[in-house]
């Protein structure tokens, strides 16, 4: 599939990456997440209904109702994410448009959905997670950087600070 061949420079150059990566409709980057995102949902599954995952698969139904929550609540995060961070790069005078910034956010969040099942096998594995989550982090900012025309560390702002306060939201509510 030609969508998953650039994942490869994605994740191990993600400058040369961003640096060449064109598609201002952000269509690519919509796809991409779109079905990386369907790989942990589809081991995810099949670990819990196999009995090979530490987490019981309650009724199949439950399963399947709990995941598209899950599913569309990740989809809303993301959106939100971009909006946030496309004011805080525009604060920053990024040059890129919403789509930059949306490119940027969802092309990071790869390395996760890539690895998001493997929690599902051993609570241990969540550190293979929190390592994703670090790579994805570093993936994200140097995006905005580069798309942009930012700073690191004004990048790293655009990004930590909107995830901070969707957090705190997102507590403050209990979700």
């Amino acid at each position: 599939m030609a969508t998953f061949a650039p994942l490869t420079v994605l994740l191990f150059h993600p400058k040369r990456f961003f640096s060449k990566e064109i598609d201002p409709a952000a269509s690519s980057a919509l796809l991409t997440w779109f079905l990386v995102s369907l790989l942990p949902l589809g081991l995810s599954l099949l670990l819990m209904g196999t009995g090979l995952s530490w987490i019981p698969l309650q009724l199949p139904a439950d399963a399947i109702m709990a995941i598209a929550i899950g599913y569309g609540t990740q989809l809303l995060g993301l959106a939100l994410l971009t909006a946030l961070a496309h004011i805080f790069a525009s604060l920053f005078s990024g040059r890129a448009g919403p789509s930059g910034t949306f490119r940027a956010i969802a092309y990071g969040q790869v390395p996760v959905l890539l690895l998001y099942w493997l929690v599902f096998l051993h609570p241990l594995a969540t550190l293979a997670l929190l390592a994703a989550g670090l790579w994805s982090l570093y993936l994200t900012y140097t995006g905005l950087s580069i798309l942009h025309r930012i700073g690191e560390w004004p990048a790293f702002a655009c990004y930590l600070i909107p995830a901070i306060i969707l957090y705190a939201v997102r507590t403050l509510l209990g979700l």
